[in-house]
C-alpha cells in the first residue's frame, strides 16, 4: 500500500500474511481458548486511548507494549451511522487505513487487531436523524429528558446500524490488513450496554412487540396482569413510580404486580437482541472469519452515586441469553473498582465462569492506574480535575510508586491467568498515555506474557466453591440499594479474602447439561431469591446430595414464577422460618454465640456481622433441629421503636446427604467463610485474609499488611517464583514467605 511512518522510518511489510486461517474460540476439555492461524494464544491484548492528534505518540505507546511481547492490539474504527457507502469509504481511507497501515509497519507482520465498533446512535453525530426521528431516541425518567441516543428499542435505528456495520466489515475484509484482523467488538447501549432507563414512544412500542410474543392474545395478557381493559396494543410502561414500590418489603408479588415484572424483563432482553443484532451481523459479513466480542456479563458493580441501583438499571440482566448466542465469541469488562489500590483485591466485574461454561472467552480489562497515570480522576484533561479524588485520595486505587505498580499488575495477572478461559487487555485510558513507559514495567510485562502463553490452556486445581448468583430475581424486587450488599460486597470483602478459589455463575447455568456439579464441595447462594420449579428439582437432585455443603442468605427462592413463599426459602434451606413481613430502614446484624460448631470454630470471638441497608421482610430461623450460631439482632424505627433479638440469624442444619448454612444477613467476613468452607471440605491455601489466586499452575498472594505467610498446596508440588525463576520449593505441600504489605506474590506450582 505504500504507507510510511515518518517517526519509525520502517521498510514496509507485507500485510495478512499472519492469518492464512480464521480466527476461532475452541473449547478443549471444557475450556475455550484461542486460535490463530492453528496456534493457541494467550489472550493479552493493549488498548491505546487513540488520539488522532497525538497519533506518533500513541504509536511509540503500541510499539512499546510490541517490544515487550503483546501481538493482540485493539484500535476504533467508527462506521459513520447517517453517512453513505461513499462518505463511509472516503472517512476510512482518510482516517483508519493510513493509522492501521502505520501499526502494522511500526510493529511487525504478526500483530493482530481489534477492531472497536462504536454501535451507538448518538445525538452528537448524528443531529439531523435525531431532529427528524424524535420517538426514536431514548427519555430518560424520572424527568423525561431526552437522551443523547437512540432507543435500543428502536427497530429503524436498529436497522441502520446494522446496514452500516456489515458495510464497515464488508469494507475491512476487503483491505490488504484484513489478515491482521483479529475480529470486532461491538460497543453500543451506552458505550457498554449498560444503558439508562428508557420510557421513549420506541420503548413502548418495544414493551408491546414484547408482550404480543410472550402473551399472544389480549385475553392472556388480561389474566396475567389482572387487568380487564388491557390489550397488546395499548399495555403501556408502568409509571415510573412504581417501580419502587414493593408488595412484600423489597420484594413484588408476580400475583400483583406482573406488568412490573414483565417490564424488568423486556428491559433486559430487549437490550440483548439488540446485542445480537448486530452480532449477527458482524459474524455473517466477515463469514465467519474473524471473532466477534461484546461488553457483557457484569454484575459486581459499584454504585457510583446514592440511588445508582446499577446492577438493575444496566441492561445486563438478559446475559443468559446473550452467553448461549453462536456469534459472540467473547465478552470483556472492566475488573471491578471497589478495592482496586494497592492492598486490595482483584475481583472480577463479570461472570467468567458462566462465560466458560459456555465456550466463550473472558477479557478482563486491566486499566489499572499506575504511578505513571494522570493522579486525577479526569483521565481525559490530566491536572484539570476539580474532583474529590484529587485532593482527598486517588484516582481509581492509582499506585504511587513502580514498586506498587508492579504488585497491583501481578496481583491481577495472577487472578486473570490462574483461571481458564480469561485473559486481559491492558488499556492506558489516558488520552496522552505512557502508564507502561518503564522498564520495570515493561519487562515485567514480557515475563508475564511468557507465563500466560505456558499456563493459557490448562485447567488445574479447580475451584471447589461455586458462587451462584442471579439476573432473574431482579425482576421480583422494587428499586433498592440492598442488592450490592449480597453480591459485590459479598464477593469483594468476602470470598476474595477467603483464602481459596471460587467459581461464579448464573443460576440459570444449574440447568445447563454441562455445569459440574461434581466439582464443588460448598455451594454459596447469594442473591437467589427467585427460583424457577426446575432449578429447585436441581437443587434436590444434584446440589443438596453428595456430602456437599451449601451456604443460602436471606430469602433465597422466597419467590418463583408465580408467587412469594417462605416455603420456597424452607425448601432451599431444609431450615423451618419464621418471618415479619416488615422492613427493617436501619438493617440489621448477627452476633455469633456459638464457636465450637465447625462453621464457626476459627472465627474470633466478638464477630458480628451485617448491612445498615434497608431490606425486608425479616426472616429467622426457628427450627428446632437446626443448631444456632449466631443471633439476629436490629434496632428500628420502622414500625414504632422495637428490638429484634434472639432469632436464629446464623444456623446450621445436618440433612440427608448434605449440610445447610443459612444467614439472615449478608456481609459474611472472609473468618467465617473461610470455617465454612473448610467445614465443607475446601482445600484453603491461606489464612492470612489476603486476596489469593490459585490455578492453572498459578498461585498468588496479595497482601494488605506486611508478615510471613503459611501457604499450604492440595499436593506435593515444585514451588518457582514466577518472576525470577528461583526454585522455592521442591516435592513441598506448604511453605512459608516474608512478604511486605501491598506486595504480590507469584508463583508456578508444578
Amino acid at each position: 500500500m505504500g504507507r510510511t511512518l515518518a517517526l519509525f522510518a520502517l521498510v514496509a511489510v507485507p500485510f495478512g500474511a499472519a492469518l492464512a486461517q480464521p480466527v476461532t474460540v475452541e473449547v478443549r476439555d471444557g475450556v475455550p481458548l484461542m486460535v490463530l492461524g492453528g496456534q493457541t494464544v494467550a489472550p493479552m491484548l493493549y488498548r491505546e486511548n487513540y488520539d488522532y492528534n497525538s497519533r506518533d505518540l500513541a504509536l511509540s505507546h503500541y510499539v512499546s507494549l510490541y517490544k515487550a511481547g503483546v501481538r493482540l492490539f485493539c484500535f476504533p474504527m467508527g462506521i459513520g451511522l447517517t453517512s453513505t457507502h461513499e462518505q463511509r469509504v472516503t472517512a476510512w481511507q482518510k482516517w483508519t487505513d493510513p493509522v492501521i497501515d502505520q501499526l502494522i509497519q511500526a510493529t511487525g507482520p504478526d500483530i493482530h487487531i481489534l477492531l472497536m465498533v462504536p454501535t451507538d446512535l448518538r445525538r452528537t453525530w448524528n443531529k439531523q436523524w435525531a431532529e427528524q426521528n424524535p420517538g426514536e431516541m431514548a427519555l430518560w425518567p424520572p424527568d423525561m429528558t431526552p437522551g443523547d441516543r437512540a432507543s435500543l428499542s428502536s427497530l429503524k435505528a436498529r436497522a441502520l446500524v446494522c446496514e452500516g456495520l456489515a458495510d464497515l466489515v464488508k469494507y475491512v475484509e476487503a483491505q490488504p490488513y484484513a489478515g491482521n484482523v483479529l475480529g470486532y467488538f461491538l460497543h453500543g447501549g451506552g458505550g457498554e450496554w449498560l444503558d439508562y432507563w428508557d420510557y421513549s414512544p420506541a420503548a413502548e412500542a418495544g414493551f408491546r412487540r414484547w408482550l404480543t410474543a410472550k402473551y399472544g392474545t389480549d385475553a392472556e395478557l388480561q389474566k396475567s396482569w389482572g387487568q380487564a381493559k388491557v390489550s397488546l396494543q395499548t399495555a403501556a410502561l408502568p409509571q415510573w413510580d412504581r417501580l419502587h414500590k414493593g408488595d412484600v418489603g423489597l420484594f413484588l408479588d408476580p400475583a400483583k404486580s406482573r406488568q412490573v415484572v414483565d417490564f424488568y424483563q423486556f428491559y433486559h432482553e430487549d437490550a440483548a437482541a439488540a446485542a445480537a443484532a448486530v452480532c449477527k451481523t458482524a459474524k455473517e459479513a466477515c463469514e465467519g472469519k474473524r471473532l466477534v466480542g461484546l461488553w457483557g456479563g457484569y454484575y459486581f458493580l459499584p454504585d457510583w452515586n446514592p440511588g445508582d441501583r446499577g446492577l438493575f438499571r444496566r441492561r445486563q440482566g438478559a446475559f443468559e441469553t446473550t452467553v448461549q448466542d453462536p456469534n459472540v465469541d467473547f465478552f470483556m469488562s472492566p475488573y471491578c473498582y471497589q478495592e482496586r489500590h494497592p492492598g486490595g483485591v482483584f475481583v472480577p466485574q463479570f461472570l467468567s465462569d458462566s462465560m466458560r461454561l459456555h465456550g466463550k472467552l473472558a477479557v478482563v480489562e486491566e486499566d489499572s492506574r499506575t504511578s505513571l497515570a494522570a493522579a486525577v480522576d479526569d483521565a481525559y484533561n490530566p491536572g484539570k480535575s476539580t474532583s474529590a479524588s484529587a485532593t482527598l485520595g486517588d484516582s481509581f486505587g492509582r499506585s504511587e510508586t513502580i514498586g506498587e505498580s508492579l504488585a497491583v499488575l501481578t496481583r491481577n495477572f495472577g487472578a486473570i491467568y490462574s483461571r481458564p478461559g480469561l485473559g486481559s487487555s491492558w488499556f492506558c485510558l489516558g488520552s496522552k498515555g505512557g502508564w507502561y513507559e518503564n522498564p520495570v514495567l515493561l519487562s515485567t510485562i514480557t515475563k508475564l506474557k511468557r507465563l500466560a502463553d505456558r499456563h493459557c490452556t490448562s485447567d488445574r486445581d479447580k475451584s471447589e466453591i461455586a458462587v451462584i448468583v442471579s439476573n432473574r430475581s431482579l425482576w421480583y424486587q422494587r428499586l433498592n440499594d440492598f442488592m450490592p450488599e449480597m453480591t459485590t460486597r459479598l464477593l469483594v470483602e468476602g470470598l476474595a479474602r477467603l483464602g481459596a478459589p471460587c467459581d461464579l455463575y448464573l443460576d440459570s447455568d444449574l440447568e445447563d447439561a454441562r455445569f459440574p456439579f461434581d466439582r464443588y464441595k460448598l455451594f454459596v447462594f447469594a442473591n437467589t431469591f427467585h427460583l424457577s420449579a426446575r432449578q429447585r428439582a436441581i437443587l434436590k437432585e444434584r446440589v443438596q446430595t453428595g456430602g456437599k455443603t451449601v451456604l443460602s442468605l436471606y430469602a433465597s427462592g422466597y419467590a418463583d414464577d408465580n408467587s412469594l413463599s417462605l416455603a420456597g426459602v424452607e425448601d432451599v434451606t431444609g431450615m423451618h422460618m419464621g418471618a415479619a413481613k416488615i422492613s427493617l430502614v436501619k438493617g440489621a446484624h448477627v452476633v455469633i454465640t456459638d464457636y465450637t460448631h465447625p462453621a464457626t470454630q476459627s472465627v474470633p470471638h466478638g464477630t458480628r456481622y451485617g448491612t445498615s441497608m434497608e431490606f425486608g421482610p425479616v426472616l429467622w430461623c426457628d427450627d428446632p433441629q437446626a443448631t444456632p450460631l449466631g443471633d439476629l439482632v436490629a434496632t428500628d424505627a420502622s414500625g414504632g421503636v422495637f428490638t429484634l433479638c434472639k432469632r436464629g440469624g446464623l444456623c446450621a442444619k445436618r440433612l440427608a446427604g448434605w449440610t445447610s448454612v443459612w444467614s439472615a444477613v449478608p456481609n459474611l467476613p472472609p473468618d467465617l467463610l473461610r470455617s465454612i468452607a473448610r467445614m465443607a471440605g475446601v482445600h484453603i491455601y491461606s489464612d492470612g485474609n489476603d486476596a489469593v489466586s490459585a490455578g492453572n499452575g498459578l498461585l498468588s498472594i496479595h497482601t494488605g499488611y506486611a508478615g510471613t505467610r503459611r501457604i499450604h498446596l492440595p499436593r506435593p508440588s515444585r514451588i518457582t517464583d514466577a518472576l525470577t525463576g528461583e526454585c522455592v520449593a521442591e516435592s513441598a505441600t506448604e511453605f512459608t514467605v516474608d512478604l511486605p504489605a501491598r506486595a504480590t506474590g507469584l508463583w508456578e506450582i508444578e
